[in-house]
């Protein structure tokens, strides 16, 4: 039944209660109509039995008269038709008394009837109204006919009440009757005054109802179950839908809703594009922290393997210098000696060969710088190479680099030198035993070699103390290099780790949005 009722429009649900309502009225109505006529009847119905009771107090009056042996039968039923005839009450209604006969006692008969019976006398319905009182007199002892009966001096029928009332001594009917036309009469004006009433009600109630619904349908935009239908398909998430709505109509309840469903599908397509942006740029993100993570990882390497470089060169470095210092203390040593060589010219054949061993020293030493000054100058291109890898960060490191380059390649001129010149000596002392003649001029040449080499000895030195200070430098800038990209890894990671979770965010933002039909 409810279901029933909200299928029906706000109109027909209106009209249906009017219905209802007048459906009602029109059942009390018809209610107080039968009460008002059953009570009109009744009180007509009491009246007739009132007179009846009195006409039989009358009849029972005389017959007592008669028991008691003051009349005859015969005087007493004279004197009884007597009294009776002569009553008459609410102007012309009278008492009627046949015998079992159907013979009419009172009042008195026109004189065509008289000694004729009545039992075939019927009304124009056709009812034989004088048999039919007869039977119930006889059969009952009282009861209500109704029949219709002209007025006196009248032909038009009427309808007419009846009771009757046997009294058995006598087989007397007593009977009277009223007209009941004027009950219908009331009755039916009741029943048109009513009619009007429920026909102005209905009239007012109508007019009530289409008001309401049109206001109600004004506020609403609409009926109240497409309202329901509208909500519904926004509560399910589809706001493509549109109220169907008069043009004119701004400020009803549909028409609000619509503007609010249009914004609303507006604002969650910005969301929805800002969260496709978001979900865009997050990823171009995530891959370039990927990217610039595996970079910074091969930096880190790059760094790591260029530390043990420049500590493989740092200890060639030290290396060189400590040989640099002992070629310092031998060249020092063959200074002396070579001053001294004047005094001890004879001799110089030993001399000699002490000097020929440690020049060949000198020449394993020189060889040795040679090889370190090589290994350097490698280090140091390693070294630029990979400073140019690091970029701008590598600058500094780059320029350390050349430095030591630029030193590698002075120790290694200066190592080639010395070589030549230790050669040289050698070639002298071999060739010493033949020109001990020439001993002092190849002494004093052996002492400006020798002050010549000290200079050189102490070059090297200070060049590998440098190389040393140098390279410390470039060791303090790859370990600073090192930690700030460990900090960039641990950055990238972070910003990674962010990327992902606005990713993560922007997608399931774009997923809610999407349980909307925006489109």
């Amino acid at each position: 039944m409810h279901k029933l009722m909200n299928s029906f429009q706000i109109r027909t649900r209106l009209l249906l209660i009017n219905a209802l309502i007048l459906i009602g009225v029109a059942l009390m109505t018809m209610v107080s109509l039968y009460s008002l006529r059953a009570s009109m009847m009744e009180e007509r119905s009491a009246k007739i039995v009132s007179v009846i009771d009195s006409a039989t107090s009358v009849v029972n009056h005389f017959h007592q008269l008669q028991q008691e042996g003051k009349l005859t039968e015969a005087q007493a039923k004279e004197q009884a038709l007597g009294v009776l005839r002569a009553v008459k009450y609410e102007g012309s209604n009278y008492v009627f008394i046949y015998d079992t006969d159907g013979m009419k006692l009172a009042p008195m008969p026109a004189p065509e009837m008289a000694g004729k019976s009545f039992k075939d006398l019927k009304d124009s319905t056709g009812k034989y109204f004088i048999q039919e009182m007869l039977d119930d007199a006889q059969s009952k002892g009282f009861g209500f006919v109704a029949y219709q009966f002209p007025k006196a001096g009248q032909t038009e029928e009427l309808p007419k009440l009846s009771y009757i009332s046997y009294f058995t001594d006598w087989k007397w009917m007593l009977g009277t009757g009223v007209y009941i036309d004027d009950v219908n009469h009331k009755f039916y004006a009741s029943a048109r005054t009513n009619v009007g009433m429920g026909i102005a009600m209905l009239i007012v109630i109508s007019f009530i109802t289409v008001m309401i619904s049109r206001g109600i349908l004004g506020q609403l935009g609409g009926e109240p179950n497409y309202a329901v239908e509208v909500v519904t398909q926004v509560a399910q998430g589809n706001l493509t839908m549109r109220a169907n709505l008069h043009p004119t109509d701004k400020t009803s309840l549909l028409a609000q809703l619509q503007r609010m469903i249009e914004e609303l599908r507006q604002l969650l397509l910005l969301v929805r594009n800002a969260s496709e942006s978001i979900d865009s740029a997050a990823t171009e993100i995530a891959q370039g922290n990927l990217d610039l993570s595996g970079r910074t990882e091969s930096q880190s390497a790059s760094l790591e393997e260029t530390a043990s470089s420049m500590n493989q060169l740092t200890s060639t470095v030290r290396q060189n210098s400590e040989s640099a210092r002992q070629a310092s203390d031998l060249a020092h040593t063959a200074s002396k000696v070579a001053i001294h060589g004047g005094s001890v010219v004879r001799n110089v054949v030993v001399t000699m060969e002490s000097i020929k061993n440690s020049s060949s020293k000198i020449v394993d030493i020189i060889s040795v710088i040679d090889s370190i000054a090589f290994q350097t100058n490698i280090l140091a291109l390693n070294a630029a190479v990979e400073a140019a890898r690091a970029g701008e960060q590598g600058r500094g490191f780059a320029v350390v680099a050349s430095e030591v380059r630029a030193l590698a390649h002075r120790s290694a001129a200066a190592a080639k030198e010395i070589k030549e010149l230790i050669q040289q000596s050698v070639e002298n002392i071999q060739s010493g035993a033949t020109l001990v003649d020439d001993a002092g001029k190849a002494m004093d040449e052996i002492v400006n070699s020798v002050k010549s080499v000290t200079e050189i000895m102490t070059e090297i030195a200070q060049a590998s103390k440098e190389q040393t200070q140098g390279i410390e430098q470039v060791n303090s800038a790859i370990a600073e290099m090192e930690g700030v990209t460990q900090q960039n890894a641990a950055l990238v990671e972070e910003a990674a780790a962010a990327a992902q979770s606005m990713r993560d965010q922007s997608r399931s933002l774009v997923e809610s949005v999407n349980t909307f039909r925006l489109e």
